[in-house]
Formats: structure tokens, C-alpha cells, sequence
């Protein structure tokens, strides 16, 4: 647990992403169709806010993928990670979100170093 803590504060530390969460969620966490969720609103922001992931910058495809191309592809304690499926591109985005529905980070591989595994 601490391991996971612990790479959560410095993901949000170091963070690109630099945009508020109002969802308020009171210290609860999120369900499972609210992870989905979020995570789809955190790609929208990353695609508006054009930050790179993995090199490139994210499309407009990506805002909007469908619900049914989106699903958890893993629950750990403390986070999600979310799949995106983008069928116009032929390629899954895998999102990190802590189970509070904020962004930690996004990637094509859905390997996050310091993740529990």
C-alpha cells in the first residue's frame, strides 16, 4: 500500500496534467461506471489541453469513444486504470486514474511502473 501511495504522490507531483477535479466525490471512491467516466473527461482535457502521451499528441478521436469502447481493465487498491478503445485508430488508451477519479497518467501499453502488479 505504501508503494502505491507513495507513486501516486509523486504521479501528482509531477503531473502535466494541471486541471481541477470538481466531480467532488467527498472522500469516497468512485464506482466503477464513475472510473469510466472520468476517464473519458481526463482524455477530453488531455486532448484539449494538448499534452503529449508517449510522444504524440492525442486527436480529437479520442473525446469521443463510444461506451461500449470503454471499460476497467484493472482495479487495484487506491485506483482504476480505464481502456480506451479508439477504433478509428485502431488503439487502446490505458488511463490511471486513483479511485477518487484523478488523473495520474495515460499510456499504450497499460503497464505503469511502481503499480502493484
Amino acid at each position: 500500500m505504501k508503494k502505491i501511495l507513495s507513486f501516486f504522490a509523486i504521479m501528482a507531483i509531477s503531473s502535466q496534467l494541471a486541471f481541477a477535479h470538481g466531480s467532488g466525490h467527498g472522500g469516497q471512491p468512485i464506482s466503477n461506471e464513475m472510473a469510466i467516466i472520468e476517464a473519458g473527461n481526463n482524455v477530453a482535457a488531455v486532448v484539449k489541453q494538448q499534452i503529449d502521451i508517449e510522444g504524440s499528441k492525442l486527436d480529437a478521436s479520442w473525446e469521443n469513444i463510444s461506451a461500449s469502447d470503454k471499460a476497467i481493465n484493472r482495479k487495484g487498491e487506491g485506483y482504476y486504470i480505464v481502456s480506451l478503445n479508439n477504433k478509428a485508430q485502431d488503439k487502446t488508451l490505458y488511463v490511471l486514474i486513483s479511485d477518487q477519479g484523478e488523473f495520474y497518467d495515460a499510456n499504450f501499453s497499460g503497464t505503469f511502473e511502481g503499480l502493484e502488479q
